[in-house]
């Protein structure tokens, strides 16, 4: 009798434990999941119960009285079983804190894509906080070598927020290396214009206009690049080698010997100031 009244303490204890998550589960509005738990809770039980009894032959008002507090006990502990084990097998998923950190790692690699997957997934993020999350992916997936697919999240980020600069600017690379100049080239742009001071949105778009033939464009990206970082090397190097295309080869050295000077160990820059004074010396 002892154990049995232990017994049904416990269990109605730790019932009264649970109440907090079906009270939670009520005021998100989802009351199917707790009650479906109880139910069948309730229904496996009778069944086991119905099962027993059919094996009795006699019983006693007071064992039947028992008999039936013990069932009740016993659903309530059944229940409270349930509702912990979903709880562990939730714990047991990353939090979506944790998803929203590990996606913003830049060289998380598969890990960090498959936290981005599954906040897009959850459908809780939109407009500017997804593009932000779909931004991040590609940029996953670029690293990876998937330019392609980090296309499709640009595309999609710039789609939730077409006023997210960086998306632009990413999609300009990703167009880029899948050798889509002419769309690299309106990405950047897109970009400038949202974000007008960061010298490598200038820089990148003066690349891109270097490798179609269009030097004197790009000597206008890497103009503006200079001017908002001075000592940003590349966009010396590369206005040098403009100016030599467009032959003012002593323009070009100029800019290649300043390019130099702030990146001494650049065998690109190295290598192009050495032709362009070649070239000077044979006029």
């Amino acid at each position: 009798m002892r154990q049995r009244l232990l017994f049904i303490t416990v269990a109605i204890g730790l019932g009264v434990l649970n109440l907090n998550r079906w009270a939670r589960a009520a005021a998100e509005g989802n009351w199917g999941e707790p009650l479906g738990e109880i139910l069948t809770s309730v229904s496996v039980l009778y069944g086991l119960y119905a099962l027993s009894m059919s094996f009795k032959r006699r019983a006693t008002k007071r064992r039947s009285d028992e008999s039936k507090l013990s069932i009740i006990a016993l659903a309530v502990f059944v229940t409270t079983f349930a509702a912990w084990s979903d709880r562990a097998i939730a714990q047991s998923q990353p939090a979506p804190a944790a998803d929203e950190v590990t996606c913003r790692q830049p060289l998380g690699g598969t890990r960090s894509i498959e936290a981005c997957d599954r906040l897009v997934s959850s459908k809780r993020f939109n407009g500017h906080a997804l593009a932000v999350i779909l931004n991040d992916r590609g940029l996953l997936y670029f690293r990876n070598g998937d330019a392609q697919r980090a296309l499709v999240d640009y595309d999609s980020a710039i789609a939730a927020d077409p006023g997210l600069g960086t998306a632009h600017y990413n999609r300009g690379l990703a167009l880029a290396r899948l050798d889509r100049l002419g769309q690299a080239i309106d990405s950047f742009g897109e970009a400038g214009k949202l974000v007008p001071d960061r010298a490598v949105i200038w820089h990148s778009r003066g690349m891109a206009q270097t490798m179609t033939g269009n030097f004197a464009a790009a000597m206008a990206d890497f103009d503006r690049a200079i001017g908002l970082d001075p000592k940003m090397a590349l966009a010396w190097g590369y206005r040098g080698i403009a100016h030599v295309r467009l032959g003012e080869v002593e323009k070009g050295i100029a800019d290649l010997k300043e390019a130099l000077r702030l990146d001494p160990k650049n065998p690109t820059i190295a290598g192009a100031l050495e032709d362009a004074e070649t070239a000077l010396a044979k006029r």
